[in-house]
């Protein structure tokens, strides 16, 4: 539901964008167009249940469903509403413009607690208006929320979110989720504030965007009575940022915590993952071959074909140059904890990387992989890493000079280089014979 918040004003303003007519018969291939890229959104499916077509409105229910299950009830559905009148007035006011269109999520479809708990209102509207530009603008309503059944009870006093889109697929807009509270019988209580979000994006192609999405959270906090747990999250942010440069996409997303107050030795932490130079193409391709695997519903699939099936979806990522690199840096009374591990995929000195592939030694000597610890031993002998610091396997590769544990470590060309030493640990730990293996026990490679 929460990839589907965010992703419906995007889609639908890049689906209606454009629209100008004024004219149901213009309407319906934007309808016909929302739900081609809905339908992107695995593992979800969208499907028309009606389109009824008139001179100054038109109506249409929209199924969800998850993916493969095409015989199931839908898990909600959604209603449109388009004016077609270029002046008139609608549910979210007075307009000038092409057309309007009015996203509501059915409400008789839901629980019915949960429907009581809205108390009459739509919970989720999605109002688009499209100018004689063809640019929308797009306003996303989440209802309140009140309920108690005297074992849990929940709060949540709404959001709304503005986003406009122009014909070009430029989306730019921001909003917020007012605050959410939860409680139980059995002690727990959590509240999450107000959390603004923001984004500027530009349309690729089969729900790829880049751009960049940014996510504050000003406060989390959890805690139970009866166990006397109290837990609180301050200036949470969540970040990603996409590019596309040369038919490459480099992509990244961080999650930082500003402060942190709970039972584990962790004051503060900001991790990333970024990833540079993998095909546009093959991502394309990987989203067409995730959906024919998740549309797959045969449980007479023999294991070793099911498994390259999963390594031919996956191969599309990768191409010479693809690199990955996560990194987590952790900070509490003892000091500080930087990790960073990297990945660099070289291939086989084919074109694809993949071409001369028929052993494991020849996976293994494709890629290049690098690992780096810079820590402070007070951090560290405060969490349960100290049991691994100081294990004699790990002590035979990171450093400890009585202040910081420090570790630069390099697998490459079925060699580990280690803070400045060569280890070849295929002799070392016996591995020759495993190399050798081909690769035909993964299945079709």
């Amino acid at each position: 539901m929460r990839k589907l918040l965010l992703a419906l004003p995007l889609v639908a303003g890049a689906s209606w964008a454009g629209t100008t007519y004024v004219s149901s018969s213009q309407t319906q291939p934007a309808y016909d167009k929302l739900l081609s890229q809905l339908n992107q959104l695995e593992p979800l499916q969208f499907v028309s249940e009606s389109y009824n077509k008139g001179f100054m409105q038109s109506t249409a229910i929209t199924k969800v469903r998850w993916l493969g299950d095409d015989g199931s009830e839908p898990i909600f559905r959604l209603k449109h509403v388009v004016d077609h009148s270029p002046v008139g007035v609608d549910n979210a006011g007075a307009r000038v413009g092409a057309n309007s269109v009015t996203t509501t999520l059915i409400i008789e479809d839901m629980n019915p607690e949960v429907a009581a708990a809205l108390a009459g209102q739509d919970p989720i509207t999605l109002h688009t208006r499209v100018d004689l530009s063809g640019n929308t603008f797009n306003n996303l309503e989440l209802a309140s929320l009140s309920a108690n059944d005297g074992e849990k009870s929940i709060e949540f006093e709404g959001g709304n979110f503005e986003f406009i889109t122009d014909s070009n697929g430029h989306v730019q807009g921001e909003g917020s989720t007012l605050p959410l509270q939860m409680s139980g019988s059995d002690g727990w209580e959590l509240r999450i504030e107000e959390s603004p979000l923001s984004l500027d994006m530009h349309y690729i192609a089969d729900a790829l965007y880049s751009g960049v999405v940014d996510w504050k959270l000003p406060g989390i906090t959890a805690s139970n009575q009866y166990m006397g747990l109290d837990i609180s999250l301050r200036d949470l942010h969540v970040y990603s940022a996409t590019e596309l440069e040369n038919n490459f996409l480099k992509s990244g997303v961080s999650l930082a915590v500003g402060h942190l107050d709970s039972p584990i030795p962790v004051n503060s932490l900001n991790w990333e993952f970024y990833m540079a130079g993998m095909p546009l193409d093959g991502m394309i391709e990987y989203q067409r071959l995730y959906r024919e695997r998740f549309e797959q519903t045969s449980d007479n699939t023999n294991p070793e074909d099911m498994l390259g099936q999963v390594l031919e979806t996956y191969k599309a990522l990768l191409a010479p140059g693809f690199t990955a690199k996560n990194t987590l840096d952790v900070g509490n009374d003892g000091g500080d904890i930087n990790t960073e591990i990297s990945l660099s995929f070289l291939g086989d000195g084919s074109d694809s990387g993949f071409e001369y592939m028929s052993s494991v030694r020849d996976v293994l000597s494709s890629m290049a992989i690098n690992a780096k610890v810079d820590a402070d031993v007070q951090a560290v002998n405060m969490t349960p890493l100290a049991m691994f610091a100081y294990s004699p396997p790990a002590s035979s590769f990171i450093i400890n000079d009585g202040s910081k544990f420090t570790a630069d470590l390099t697998f490459q060309d079925l060699l580990l280089y280690a803070n400045g030493e060569t280890h070849d640990i295929i002799e070392q730990f016996g591995l020759a014979a495993m190399l050798e293996q081909p690769l035909d026990f993964l299945g079709r490679y």
